[in-house]
């Protein structure tokens, strides 16, 4: 077995794979993106210490580099189940961590070192909806309204000028879909609504790695209702 980081390929069963997982994270409890991890250790050996030097700096220089695989791969040149690539990835393969190890003796014939390995990809099925809000803000009870007139002689007066008046209601909301625009959810009294006067938003979604992500959606109605007692309450996606 050989262990590969791109095209730099580790000396034939020189690195012991001790741990490869998979760490699942959520969104709205929906499967929303899986980590996949690769820790292993090893060394690299050679015959003088200035031989043991040049593959060290041939090492870090190969794990500076992004690509798009690495792991295990059987003697025949085909991959492990144990190989991550960045298809479908929402970042590249990061080099979480590569320390040089050992103990006395170090440097004599060989180097010992510890890398770990991880990348992030979208989940596969669920949801497209990330997050969605919206509120509803009520202006008025229908009740009569009053004014304070001002008169030549004594104190202002509060006088009634309408007895029913107008419910002013107002609806709006965003929502942000993983790979697609979300619909917004309809008007909750078409009627009375002032159609003239409905906004309708949309937000650029954000590159990660030359994937889009995260189309964002506003929306607001307004309505008046004139008669009736009002009921409402926001939509839940």
């Amino acid at each position: 077995m050989r262990f590969r980081y791109g095209s730099y390929t580790h000396e034939e069963n020189s690195v012991f794979l001790s741990t490869a997982s998979k760490k699942t994270e959520y969104k709205r409890g929906q499967k929303y993106a899986v980590v996949h991890s690769l820790s292993y250790t090893g060394t690299v050996t050679g015959s003088s210490q200035s031989s043991i030097r040049s593959k060290i700096q041939a090492l870090e220089n190969a794990y500076s580099i992004p690509v798009s695989s690495a792991g295990l791969y059987h003697d025949n040149g085909s991959a492990s189940p144990h190989v991550i690539t960045t298809a479908g990835a929402l970042g590249p393969i990061e080099v979480v961590d590569l320390s040089w190890t050992g103990a006395a003796g170090e440097y004599a014939t060989q180097r010992s070192f510890s890398i770990s390995l991880q990348v992030r990809k979208l989940a596969t099925g669920g949801d497209n909806l990330e997050s969605f809000t919206e509120n509803i803000v009520i202006q008025g009870t229908g009740g009569p309204k009053k004014a304070v007139g001002i008169t030549l002689r004594g104190a202002p007066r509060r006088q009634t000028i309408a007895e029913k008046t107008p419910i002013l209601i107002t609806q709006n909301g965003s929502a942000i879909g993983k790979l697609s625009y979300p619909a917004p959810p309809p008007p909750l009294f078409p009627s009375d609504e002032h159609q003239d006067r409905r906004v309708i938003g949309r937000s650029s979604p954000s590159k990660d790695s030359g994937m889009f992500l995260g189309y964002g959606v506003n929306w607001s109605y307004t309505f008046e209702k004139l008669s009736g007692n009002v009921n409402a309450t926001p939509s839940q996606q």
